[in-house]
């Protein structure tokens, strides 16, 4: 169960790394 869990937050990090990212290169571009 503490695996499939890990496997999930894992999953969910990268998932919202990756939107944070794509959003301040969003803005980076929104401002110049």
């Amino acid at each position: 169960m503490m695996n499939i869990i890990d496997a999930i937050i894992e999953l969910n990090g990268t998932y919202v790394f990756s939107i944070t990212l794509f959003s301040i290169n969003a803005d980076g571009r929104s401002s110049v």
